[in-house]
């Protein structure tokens, strides 16, 4: 039934009816509640129970009253039914509305003690808010998606990506090692009793001792150092996840906005297809064109929700990578506008990935370093004192200090050699990786180039001709100007005029995010 002048006149007889029925509800139970005596749970079940009698015949007579109306034939029809038909229908659910939303929303208004416009607020007391909190959850069911920005998933991934904490705890472990570089030997206590070792008494002694052995205390410095730098490198190896998180998770996200994007002309082109199609039947059935043209406008139709479909599923695989990479199990949208990301000019020493090679080259060398200092003599003092347990027994003191010498020092010296071989080998992959970064720096450069200029063509002029196309050539077709097959082609090549954009933009995103977050 369409929409019409009477139609109006019957929703405003409508909304006075209904807010007659709801006064009569609430002012009974603020009746009740100035009573008092009763619990909230109470006034309401009393209340309803009360005015439901006066609610149902107020909404039945008026109902009654508008049935002839609704059901008439004869002349004025087309004005009394759509005024009757409002109404009638209209009251059944307000009746509802009246008796079941009302309470509630009485309930949750009630205990307001204070009411403040600007900023609008209201102040609870605690009934009402535990009522307010018991709720939430049905209220959740109606809530929206959220709606996350490029910046606000890149942040969220930063804090919640399992593999970045992964690297994050490795990166802990390395400092809590760093106090064990600090290692001495394990404390030696002996007991022995000889019968050659006389005391004064003329018994055999028993003697106690305590043995420590140390390091030369360069060891122990060079050892410290090289933890400080081992765990430099685990902090190097997390910033270049962390750019590589940032990198993976912008890509997906816009990557899934071009989908949409898709998508969205897709269904617009289905939708354009779908009219196309019922004027093309009509037509079709006047002579004015041949059934082949009709097959082919249903073929292509056809072809192009077979497109949509492939585009919903990988936006479904895009949507669950992101959502892997970002840590996130909630539903989110993203925002419609795609936005590309801006070019960071970097110079190739501020890469966290060549802080990481400067790092493995400085724990090769304390590594060389290391094995140095383990030539040098190590030292041990042993304390020990004994005595017997007879008459004129006395305790007798001495102690003795010792140095290793690594007299057999050839293969130290190997492990040397190998370890300043693998410091030269650690400074060619160096120099390699640099000028690798700095090559691929380059062809990122000539292909940032190469496609900002293929976007800017489009923002100046693809635009409007993939516009103009569409709506001239659908012009065109239904004033019969050209055929099937002419519209078909221009449509064609307007579509592939945006997909080709829209490609355009996901390898300047592609490429432009590799030169902002720089690595092997």
């Amino acid at each position: 039934m369409p929409f019409s002048v009477s139609a109006s006149v019957g929703f405003i007889a409508l909304f006075g009816i209904a807010v007659l029925n709801g006064i009569v509800l609430i002012e009974h139970l603020r009746e009740l509640r100035e009573q008092g005596g009763l619990t909230m749970r109470e006034l309401i079940f009393k209340g309803t129970k009360d005015r439901l009698r006066p609610v149902l015949l107020t909404a039945g007579a008026a109902a009654m009253g508008f049935l002839p109306m609704a059901i008439s034939t004869g002349a004025g029809a087309e004005v009394q039914r759509p005024l009757a038909t409002v109404v009638i229908g209209g009251l059944v659910t307000s009746t509802l509305l009246t008796m079941i939303a009302l309470p509630l929303m009485f309930v949750l208004f009630n205990n307001i003690k204070v009411t403040k416009l600007f900023p609008l607020r209201f102040t609870r007391t605690k009934e009402c808010l535990t009522i307010l909190l018991l709720t939430l959850p049905a209220l959740g069911l109606f809530a929206q998606d959220k709606e996350l920005s490029l910046d606000e998933a890149v942040k969220y991934a930063l804090e919640h990506n399992r593999e970045l904490k992964a690297y994050q705890l490795k990166a802990e472990e390395q400092k809590a090692l760093i106090p064990s570089a600090v290692e001495l030997d394990k404390t030696v206590f002996t007991y022995g009793m000889d019968q050659n070792n006389i005391a004064e008494n003329d018994y055999p002694l028993q003697v106690w001792g305590v043995q420590q052995s140390f390091s030369f205390p360069t060891l122990y410095s060079a050892e410290v150092k090289a933890k400080k730098i081992g765990h430099a490198v685990a902090e190097a190896e997390l910033n270049v996840q962390r750019e590589k998180i940032a990198r993976e998770v912008s890509m997906s996200y816009i990557e899934l906005q071009v989908l949409n994007e898709k998508s969205r002309i897709f269904s617009g082109i289905d939708s354009l297809y779908t009219s196309m199609l019922k004027g093309a039947t009509l037509r079709n059935s006047q002579g004015d064109i041949s059934n082949l043209d009709l097959l082919n406008i249903t073929a292509k139709q056809q072809q192009i929700r077979l497109q949509m479909n492939e585009i919903r599923y990988s936006a479904g695989n895009a949507l669950a990578m992101l959502k892997t990479l970002m840590g996130y199990d909630s539903s989110f949208t993203l925002t419609p506008e795609i936005t590309a990301p801006a070019r960071n000019d970097r110079a190739i020493d501020s890469i966290p990935f060549v802080d990481q090679l400067r790092s493995l080259e400085a724990l090769s060398d304390a590594s060389i370093r290391i094995e140095k200092q383990k030539l040098i003599p190590d030292f041990s003092v042993n304390y020990f004192i004994g005595t017997n347990f007879y008459e004129n027994s006395k305790f007798y003191q001495g102690f003795e200090t010792g140095i290793t010498v690594p007299l057999f020092f050839g293969s130290q010296k190997s492990r040397i050699k190998a370890s300043k071989i693998a410091l030269d080998a650690t400074k060619q992959f160096s120099v390699y990786e640099i000028e690798f970064l700095k090559n691929k720096q380059k062809e990122l450069l000539n292909s940032y180039n190469k496609y900002k200029e293929l976007i800017d063509y489009y923002n100046e002029n693809g635009n409007k001709l993939y516009e103009e196309i569409i709506r001239t050539s659908k012009l065109s077709f239904d004033k019969g100007e050209i055929d099937y097959f002419r519209f078909a082609a221009s449509t064609e090549t307007a579509l592939q005029i945006r997909l080709d954009y829209l490609d355009n933009l996901l390898n300047y995103t592609r490429v432009t995010l590799e030169l902002n977050y720089l690595s092997k």
